[in-house]
């Protein structure tokens, strides 16, 4: 059985994060585990679509492409949340952190959605659906 990622997880993991600021950091943690497990399936598919000859070396390349993109930004991310939770309590000293925190996050769960759209519009047309 073929596997899809899910758009609609990325987009509620967003929508949680602006909602629950009281949680920031929780959300934040949960935003960039959840973006990390829906691209890791992505590129999975990606991968066997590519081994399957169903996606070609330029399309492929694409997708590392943002890919890439995406592992930068997360591995920011996580340098980022390392700095926020080292300020401990000083929340003067968070409030731009936290707001480059969400700008990233914001960044990364539209990569991750890309990777996914991407991802599915090639997995339909090898299923042609």
């Amino acid at each position: 059985m073929k596997r899809q990622p899910s758009n609609v997880v990325i987009i509620l993991m967003v929508v949680g994060l602006m909602v629950g600021c009281a949680n920031f950091k929780k959300n934040a943690y949960s935003t960039l585990d959840s973006t990390r497990i829906a691209v890791d399936t992505a590129m999975k598919i990606a991968g066997d679509l590519y081994t399957q000859d169903i996606i070609n070396e330029q399309q492929k390349d694409d997708i590392i492409i943002i890919h890439d993109k995406y592992r930068a930004i997360h591995q920011m991310l996580c340098e980022l949340l390392k700095m926020y939770d080292a300020l401990d309590k000083d929340e003067v000293a968070k409030k731009p952190l936290q707001e480059q925190i969400e700008i990233a996050l914001v960044e990364l769960s539209k990569l991750a959605t890309e990777i996914s759209n991407i991802v599915t519009k090639y997995l339909q047309q090898s299923t042609g659906k």
